[in-house]
């Protein structure tokens, strides 16, 4: 009961988290994902990079690079432009800048099931194997789609997105100065070499 009353609440007062229905601005700049591709991961280097003076920190990150999953459009409207948004939204043609990072899906869907275990949302004695079949089939709940799919949107759609960077996980880890240089140049802003080592 409470539950659902928070939500009318919310939605009264223009809080409800914007998700699909963000208010897009053609400056806008996305950082896009399947869940535990390295999303969080690339949205605390960007403001590094974006604002050099002001590290990413978990206290200033929701006014840097704003979740549209969890902040209302409301809220995102306030944020100065031109915004860089976290997102996992499969395919949006209203995004003009995109950045997306793609994920090895076997190592996605580990991360999934430690994650889902710490917060309870699968039992302790729940197999990672059967986890991994949900996963694959699809039977994990979620609003953004299979991997496949969401992944497939993206990749498939890229030539009908005016501005899309690829960055793959593996190569953020392997080499972070080579992808965090081509970062700078999408957003054409010029790189700080001992920064972009740094971070």
């Amino acid at each position: 009961m409470f539950y659902g009353a928070k939500f009318v609440v919310r939605n009264a007062l223009g809080l409800d988290p914007a998700g699909r229905n963000l208010a897009v601005f053609p400056d806008d700049t996305f950082i896009v994902s399947y869940p535990h591709s390295g999303n969080t991961w690339t949205r605390f280097l960007l403001p590094n990079l974006l604002h050099p003076a002001e590290p990413a920190t978990f206290l200033n990150i929701e006014r840097m690079v704003p979740d549209a999953e969890a902040q209302s459009n409301r809220y995102l409207k306030n944020i100065s432009r031109p915004r860089v948004i976290k997102t996992h939204e499969y395919f949006d043609h209203r995004y003009q800048n995109v950045i997306y990072v793609v994920r090895d899906p076997r190592d996605v869907v580990v991360s999934y099931y430690h994650f889902q275990r710490k917060y309870d949302h699968v039992p302790d004695n729940y197999p990672l194997q059967s986890f991994v079949q949900d996963f694959v089939s699809g039977s994990v709940s979620n609003n953004w789609g299979t991997w496949a799919e969401n992944v497939g949107s993206w990749i498939g759609a890229r030539l009908d997105t005016p501005r899309f960077l690829l960055l793959r996980y593996e190569d953020l880890v392997s080499q972070p100065s080579t992808e965090l240089q081509r970062v700078c140049d999408f957003l054409s802003i010029a790189p700080v070499p001992s920064l972009i080592a740094q971070t």
